[in-house]
């Protein structure tokens, strides 16, 4: 079975189209996190097209209503004193402290995440630097592990041209046709062989365009055990509402 996408507005729903001999009609069996469309034996792709398109609105609304159900709030609703945020797969704590050193937000990326702020002011009307100021940091430690990481698999796989790290994408990562690589900025949030996994897959890319054996092979060179990291994704990652930031 091959692994498809449906694209609906900037809804990107993976999904399988299963064959069944004993499958007298078309039907739709969704989860938060994929779908899979049971059709008859011999049912033509167009076919399977044009179902999937008379059922975009119950889809839509279906995949979101599932979604919300299990979603996970990496970030907290505000950003005050033990406030937690997700981090390498685990939820560490925000330390907010007044401090005569400083005279804008400053902070230190460990675990706790130290929040220092100016003596004579109090969160409340830094709320608004302090997400600012975690984000920076949270995505800074991204850019290292992800450097790392390039760096120590770009010999057994290749070498993008670039990479970077993206709000606006609705994946976790994505190898463009001209050898650029991008991923989300949120993958700081899972844990970092996690991270490894993504970063392995889309350099994969770069060689096996799509998801064959040969890439699947190629990934599995890497990263032997990979599918526990995947399936990772597929259920807890799918729970981080990649949307949200603070």
């Amino acid at each position: 079975m091959e692994d498809l996408e449906l694209n609906i507005g900037k809804i990107t729903i993976p999904y399988r189209v299963v064959e069944s001999p004993k499958a007298t009609r078309k039907r739709l069996i969704l989860t938060p996190y994929n779908m899979e469309v049971r059709v008859p034996r011999g049912t033509p792709t167009l076919d399977v097209k044009k179902f999937l398109g008379s059922k975009e609105k119950w889809i839509v609304q279906s995949w979101d209503e599932l979604r919300s159900k299990v979603a996970l709030d990496v970030f907290p609703s505000r950003f005050s004193p033990g406030s937690k945020i997700m981090k390498w797969g685990r939820f560490v704590r925000l330390d907010v402290r007044k401090s005569p050193d400083v005279s804008e937000v400053k902070v230190s990326g460990g675990a706790p995440i130290l929040v220092e702020i100016p003596e004579n002011s109090n969160w409340e009307e830094k709320e608004e630097e302090i997400a600012k100021a975690v984000t920076i940091v949270l995505i800074d430690r991204l850019k290292d592990a992800i450097t790392g990481l390039v760096e120590q698999h770009s010999n057994k796989l290749s070498s993008p041209k670039t990479w970077s790290i993206s709000k606006s994408s609705d994946k976790w990562g994505y190898c463009s046709g001209d050898g650029n690589l991008g991923f989300h900025w949120q993958l700081v949030c899972c844990p970092k062989s996690v991270l490894e996994y993504v970063v392995v897959h889309e350099l994969a890319h770069l060689t096996h365009r799509t998801h064959n054996e040969d890439f699947w092979s190629l990934v599995r060179s890497v990263l032997p055990n990979y599918e526990l990291q995947k399936k990772w994704l597929e259920v807890d990652g799918a729970r981080i509402a990649a949307h949200r930031e603070p």
